[in-house]
Order: structure tokens, then sequence, then C-alpha cells
């Protein structure tokens, strides 16, 4: 199951819809306006110019909403459920909710992962402090990732997260990109073939990320904490996004080894040279999306067909920044399928 189609009927329904995401940024993305059907959405039927919107996400990979401070937790976990998911998910007692780390949920929403740097008291039952996720990062450093493709299996298709409150001078942008230009950019001459190789990720390892933030250096780093998977995950480099048929490029910079057909890896090292040089065009800079985060922002994305990294703390270090995060476990049978079969 899915969603597919364009927008005209939300453009006619009076919403103003802005296809790109800005100068030289068209092929991916779009910006949603004046739009109310998301308010109440937990109690209502799905209004047809919302279901516009959300058949446009498979085109576009990203929506912006605009204006969605009237949301309730509830609302944002209903239009997560418009798409394909395991409602025998019980997110008050696993992990997948909170991703690599571990994040505070709502007790009354448990789907709904409090994000930044906040201290709350009887937030909607919550009481607690976090300091962040990402913290003792350098001003350009970088974590690109598809989210729990290193810790979830399987991966969440989609992922939503509304802005509460920012920093007032700005900071705290998220980063994405286009995994489909990514698939396109692919350097011609990478050996062995990228559509052939799968990319085993461990996250639990010691690691030293390297500085594009695509990939991983030998060496004693940080720990990072394995909440979800107890075992190595394999995906494919270059996968086929089911409901469109796009090739996209997709993973993570938790590499521990790209497999080549037959079975042989490549040692730690040339894993992470490869993976770096496979996602250097799509990341270069004219080809990132930062998003400035605005009260009321609701940003939905497809991690198959977007890539995207937080951005260090110390540049709002002090200030308070609060977002709800919503991704639920999809069904297994949409598991993440290669753009082509490998030869065994």
């Amino acid at each position: 199951g899915g969603v597919g189609g364009g927008m005209e009927p939300l453009a006619a329904a009076g919403a103003r819809v802005t296809l790109g995401l800005g100068a030289g940024l068209g092929h991916f993305g779009a910006v949603v306006e004046g739009l109310r059907g998301l308010a109440g959405l937990a109690g209502e039927p799905l209004a047809p110019e919302l279901s516009a919107a959300l058949r446009a996400l498979v085109d576009r990979g990203l929506l912006v909403f605009r204006g969605q401070g009237g949301l309730s937790p509830a609302d944002e976990v209903a239009l997560c459920r418009l798409f394909p998911h395991d409602p025998a998910e019980k997110h008050a007692g696993d992990s997948y909710t909170g991703g690599a780390a571990k994040q505070a949920k709502l007790p009354g929403q448990p789907e709904v992962a409090l994000v930044g740097t906040y201290e709350l008291a009887d937030y909607h039952g919550f009481t607690g402090k976090s300091g962040g996720v990402y913290l003792g990062w350098g001003p350009g450093e970088r974590a690109w990732h598809n989210d729990g493709f290193a810790d979830t299996d399987p991966p969440p298709d989609i992922t939503a997260m509304r802005c509460i409150e920012t920093p007032r001078g700005g900071g705290g942008e998220t980063l994405f990109a286009c995994s489909v230009r990514a698939a396109a950019l692919l350097p011609r001459d990478l050996a062995p073939d990228p559509e052939a190789v799968r990319v085993s990720y461990r996250l639990h390892a010691e690691y030293a990320r390297r500085p594009s933030g695509i990939a991983l250096a030998s060496g004693r780093g940080r720990r990072t904490e394995d909440a979800n998977a107890t075992e190595d995950l394999v995906r494919p480099l270059v996968a086929r996004e089911p409901v469109s048929g796009k090739r996209a490029l997709v993973g993570t910079y938790h590499v521990r080894a790209v497999c080549e057909p037959g079975g042989a890896e490549l040692p730690f090292d040339a894993s992470n040279d490869f993976v770096e040089r496979a996602w250097a065009p799509g990341l270069a800079e004219g080809n990132v999306y930062a998003h400035a985060w605005r009260p009321g922002d609701l940003v939905l994305w497809s991690n198959r067909l977007v890539t995207h990294t937080a951005t260090p703390v110390v540049h709002y270090a002090g200030q308070t920044r609060l977002l709800h995060r919503v991704r639920l476990r999809p069904p297994r049978d949409e598991g993440l399928r290669p753009w082509r079969k490998a030869e065994s």
C-alpha cells in the first residue's frame, strides 16, 4: 500500500503549494501553506485536499507543512497512520520510537518522541529535560542517515517532525538531500558495481565519524548505544522505492562492510571509502536543503527517498529547541528491495 499522485486538488482548495525547496532544489520537496486539514485529524475523516498532499509525498520525497501549531500529538500520530504501518507496534514498551539514542516519549502518546534541548514540566504529562543527542560536535559536523537503517528492522518508511519551539537566533537546522538525485549522480567509475552490493551496518561498534558525515574511520571513537538491533543489518545501497518505483541511494554513516555478490566483504576502510565516494556527489552543497525550523512547521519525509542530518547543538547551546518526532514501524512486507537482484 501507499500513496501517489499529484497535488492539483490541494491547489484548488486554496492552499498555497510551492514545488521544490529553493534555488537549484526543484527536483524534490514541496512547501504547503494555508492547509487546515491536519488539525483535528485524529477524529475526522481525511479531507480531499490533505489526501492530495500526502499522495504527493511519493513524487516529492519531503513535504513542509507551515502553520501547524494547532495540532495535537494524537493528530501527528493519526497523520503517520495514514501510511502503511504495523498496528501491533507497542510504542509504550518498545524502543522503536526513539531510534539510536533513547528519546523521551509522551506518556499518553508514546508514538511521539521529544527531540531537542529542553526542560519541561507537565508537558502533555511529561516532566524532564534533555541536553540533545549529538553532543560534542564541532560546527561543521554531520551524520547523514536514513532513519533506522542501522538500528531497526524494518526501518521506518515515514518520519514526521513538528517544531514546537526553536532558538530565536537560528541554529538547529535539519539538512535534507534527495536520495533519488544521489543515485543519479553515482560516480561512473565506482567499483564494485554499486547496484550489485549490499552494505552491512553496525551501530554498536566504536568509531570515529569522517568529516563527510557519511562514513566512518578506523580508530577509537565514540561508542554508540544499540537501542534496537542485536546484530548487523544488511541493506541494498541502491534501492527501489516500492510505490513510485524510483531508484534511490539509501543508507547511514554506520558502515561496517560493503558486501559484494557471492559474499565477499571489502575491508573496513575500503568499505567506508566506497560509501563515501558513492554519496559525495548527491550531498554536495548545491544538492542540500537546510530547513530552518519555525514554530508550527511539520515536515514529513520518506526515508526511502530522502536522507538527512541534524546540525550541531553548539549553534544553539543554552536555548530551547523542542520538536515532536513520529516514526512508525512499517509492515514487514514493505521491506527495502534492491534496485536489481545481485548475481549470486
